[in-house]
Order: structure tokens, then sequence, then C-alpha cells
């Protein structure tokens, strides 16, 4: 096995006392104290607060259908019969159907582990669709060197899967081997134990996950449909569309920067067992404009990418039996499988997540790659599956950041070794990261 893995998460399964007492969840007692006390009174749960919250998404659901409403309509100028079609066909519907669901089921369950479970995904989804977390902003601790200080705050959910159940506090202290190399579930909402030993690196999602399940994931082969810019964050964004055999599948085509790296990290997220995007990179990939001008491309993306050069991007423009089309010299390409919904951001510091092993084993996964674009709730994307809509996966999206010391893709400032120095009470790090996190 390799070294590195066992860093962060080993593939060992350790032999507890046998007067361990363990608990049910994977969750922190004080995440369980704020789920009860949303949705939890006298030991049941108490119909009138989950009423009122069921309420609230409903409103909520019907606000945000307003808004997509008038924009059909004054935006795009569709009949009020089309816009409200188009609108109840946006995946956010779909997502504010699924809440309202889960806080219904809640009314008629026990309060147990299964319920704890339903509020976590309840709550997380919840979270996602809100907010997709703070805008791109200042550096706050760019000339900052990251430190670990040395605390006992162990994880929550160190699993024994003899008993299928979590160590609790009482564990930790009495469990006869060390804590530091046990394993969370591999249920793979944010990880799935992986044999890195004899794992292919062949793609940059792992093809074990749970998340993609089902889905196939189609690659374009030499050109694309033009769908639109897509306007987020800093990095030059196309949705785009590939049509095979009667089917479409939809894409996001960055250019630019992090076109190299952002593969890469991901292939070796998704080789430790996390949940990536899928993505590859592309070189003079074809991009056809269908019934969009150049004068109309231009100028959406101007609106958004001012300070970003389109031509630059472009190798050349041309027209073919299939009409005009301009062709990008390197790009990145994502795969947004349907079956699959992207509600939004999840945060590190929020729902106890900052009490999971995998997840504080995902920030030293990203060190490791150097990524110093790590925000608290933009480059990390909640998914539910169509087809299994009662779990929720967590992903690393957008690790391109990384590879260098202040730039990207720069090996010879990239720090190989990524401990500066350490003591008993704490770890510096050759690492930097653009933002504050929790």
């Amino acid at each position: 096995m390799s070294s590195l893995l066992r860093i962060f998460l080993s593939v060992s399964i350790l032999a507890f006392v046998s007067h361990a007492q363990s608990k049910p969840t994977p969750f922190s007692a004080e995440y369980i104290s704020h789920m009860k006390s949303k949705f939890v009174s006298d030991g049941k749960p108490d119909i009138d607060k989950i009423g009122k919250f069921v309420d609230q998404l409903k409103q909520r659901k019907k606000q945000h259908l307003q808004h997509l409403i008038n924009f059909y309509i004054h935006d795009k100028g569709h009949s009020y019969a089309k816009a409200v079609k188009k609108a109840n066909k946006k995946k956010e519907m779909d997502i504010y159907n699924h809440l309202v669901k889960l806080g219904s089921e809640l009314k008629a369950m026990a309060v147990g582990p299964e319920f704890f479970i339903k509020i976590d995904n309840l709550l997380s989804i919840e979270d996602a669709i809100k907010t997709e977390g703070p805008d791109f902003g200042a550096f706050l601790s760019f000339f900052k060197l990251i430190k670990v200080k040395k605390n006992d705050l162990h994880p929550s959910n160190l699993y024994d899967p003899g008993t299928d159940t979590f160590l609790g506090p009482g564990d930790l202290k009495t469990a006869n081997k060390d804590v530091s190399l046990m394993n969370p579930k591999s249920d793979g909402r944010f990880w799935v134990d992986t044999d890195i030993e004899n794992y292919r690196v062949a793609n940059s999602y792992n093809p074990d996950s749970p998340l993609f399940k089902g889905v196939n994931i189609v690659w374009p082969q030499g050109s694309v449909e033009y769908d639109g810019v897509r306007k987020s964050q800093s990095i030059p964004k196309l949705d785009v569309v590939y049509k095979v055999n009667g089917k479409k599948y939809e894409y996001k085509l960055k250019f630019g920067n992090e076109t190299h790296s952002e593969p890469t990290s991901a292939a070796l997220f998704a080789a430790l067992g996390f949940n990536t995007d899928p993505s590859i990179h592309v070189q003079d990939i074809k991009v056809y404009l269908g019934d969009t001008s150049e004068r109309e491309l231009r100028r959406d993306f101007a609106s958004y990418y001012r300070q970003r050069n389109l031509d630059g991007a472009i190798s050349r423009w041309g027209t073919d039996e299939k009409g005009k089309y301009f062709v990008i010299r390197q790009g990145l390409l994502e795969a947004k499988p349907k079956q699959n919904l992207r509600v939004g951001g999840w945060s590190w510091g929020l729902k106890g997540r900052s009490d999971l092993r995998e997840v504080r084993a995902i920030n030293i996964v990203n060190v490791w790659v150097g990524n110093k674009d790590v925000k608290e709730a933009i480059n990390n994307k909640l998914i539910v599956k169509k087809s299994d809509q009662d779990q929720v996966y967590f992903v690393n999206h957008d690790l391109g950041w990384g590879y260098g010391k202040s730039y990207i893709e720069s090996a010879d400032t990239f720090a190989w070794n990524a401990v500066k120095s350490f003591n008993d009470t704490k770890t510096h790090l050759n690492m930097y990261n653009l933002y504050k996190n929790s």
C-alpha cells in the first residue's frame, strides 16, 4: 500500500475493545443537538416546526418560480404559457419538490439514525440551493503560510464495519489501535474506499463511486455546439452540447488557465476515492455557433468576462457544411450528466462537516496538489441523483489552481515538500491559500 494513502485514509480495518460505546450516526453531538432544535420536541418529531419549515420551502419555491417566469417573459420575450412551461422544467423546481418531500416525510418517522440522516440530507440540499457561497473576492490570506495546530478533536465518523456503528468520544479513548488510521464509512457521499495500489488512473473521476452508478460519460469527437456563455467566477467558460445517436450530452468548456492542472488534480483526488467532476483536456476543439451570430457571442462574452480576450483562445473562424464555427486552441471539457442534479455549493464548516475525517482529508489533498483557490462554498458542489434522491453527494469542483507558488502549472515554483517545519504543537506548510475558510 502506498505510504501517501496512509497519510489521508488507510484502508486498514482496526479492532476495538469489547466495552467501547459506539453510536449509530456519523454526526457530532453538536450537530445532532442542532438538528433536534429545528425538528424535535420531547423526543418526538415536532409537527409544528416541521410544518413551518416545509411551508417556508413551498413559499421559496413559489417565489423562485415567479422569478424564472418573469425572466423568460421580460428577458427572453416568451409568452406567459411558454415561460411557465420552461420555468417548471428548471432543475430548481425538481430540487424544491424533493425538499418538500423530504421535510414532509419527517413527520411520520421515529427519532433515530434514519431520521437524522434524512435531516442532514434535507439541510444540506436546502443550504446548497439557497446560496452558492461568497462571490470572487479579495485575496484575504495569500501571503500567510497555512499553520496546522495539534488538537484532540477526533473525527465524529470513524466507522466499525463489524457492528455498523460509529465511534463515540469514549471509543476513541479505549480503542486498542491507532485511531489516526481509521476510515469513515465508504458510502460515497464524500469518499469511497479505493484500492489505490491497483487503481488505474484513467479518468478524472472515480467510476467506483455510487455517484456515477448508471451514468454514462461520453466525450465529444472533434466538435460541439455552442449553447451559451457560462457566467460564473473568473475563468472563461461556455456551455456546449454534443449530439450523437439521437442523444444530447451537456458540457462546460473552460479555456484560458487550469486546462491541464484541473483534470490532473481531479484524477489524483479520484484515485484516493473522493468525488470529482468528469473532465478532460482538449485541443483544437471546433465549436459550431448554430443560430447564434459571432456578434451575439462576443457581446454576451464581454458582458461578463470584460478583462478576458476571447480572440486569444481562438485559433481560427470558419464555415463548412454544418455552419459557422470557431476553434478553441486548448480547453477543458467538463461533463454535466443529466442524471445528476447539481444543486449548489456546500460549505466546509456547516452541518458538522468539519468533524468528518474525509472532509479534513480533502484539505490535505488540496495541499498535496498545491490548490490555493479553496473557497468556503464555491468550488464544492452538492449533487442529488435523480435515480436515488434519498442520497446526496459532495463533489470537489474547480481544482485547477495548483502546481505552482504564485502561478499555476509552474513546476519550477511548486513546493514539492509540502511541510516547511513542524514541532510537537503545530505544523507549518509550504502552502498559501487565496481565501480564509472555516
